[in-house]
């Protein structure tokens, strides 16, 4: 993506003497360029979200390791970064005992919560690509609504020359 920078605003663009039609086009990629940086903070909020979803489907994975460790009639240490990383991304865990160490059925409570957690992140992104569509949508329809303005002005033009 790109950003015309030449004249800064429209008002800067009446004291160069512009056009109306450049002037449209001048506003029409001043919007493009705000959209533009819409765009990239979209992106790097799915990002962020890929990233919660990749580390939440880690933790997934090695609650169900340490599940299966506990066994019917043992149990299993929760690692101290798996709780504090539940802790801090709102994932509720069995507490029974005031420990980490968890039985089988406690195991499937973590992972219960742990998969709906997972399930919220998936519909936000969800949501988030939505929105980064919408801004796509408008973005290429600046440009083309730019594009069409330069094209109608050219016509004018060249209309004019030939009546002359």
């Amino acid at each position: 993506m790109s950003s015309v920078n030449a004249v800064s605003s429209p008002n800067a663009a009446i004291g160069l003497g512009m056009g109306i039609d450049a002037m449209a086009m001048l506003v029409m990629m001043e919007q493009a360029n705000n959209i533009q940086a819409r765009i990239q903070d979209q992106f790097a909020e799915i990002q962020q979200r890929n990233n919660l979803l990749k580390d939440a489907n880690q933790w997934l994975q090695q609650a169900r390791v340490l599940q299966n460790q506990a066994g019917d009639d043992g149990s299993s240490n929760m690692p101290p970064a798996m709780a504090e990383w539940f802790k801090s991304h709102g994932v509720e865990y069995d507490k029974t005992g005031g420990d980490l160490i968890h039985n089988k059925d406690e195991w499937s409570i973590n992972i219960e919560n742990l998969k709906t957690k997972i399930d919220e992140f998936s519909s936000q992104n969800q949501l988030e690509t939505t929105r980064l569509q919408s801004l796509l949508t408008k973005f290429n329809q600046s440009f083309e609504l730019a594009s069409n303005t330069v094209k109608k002005d050219g016509e004018s033009k060249s209309t004019v020359a030939r009546n002359v």
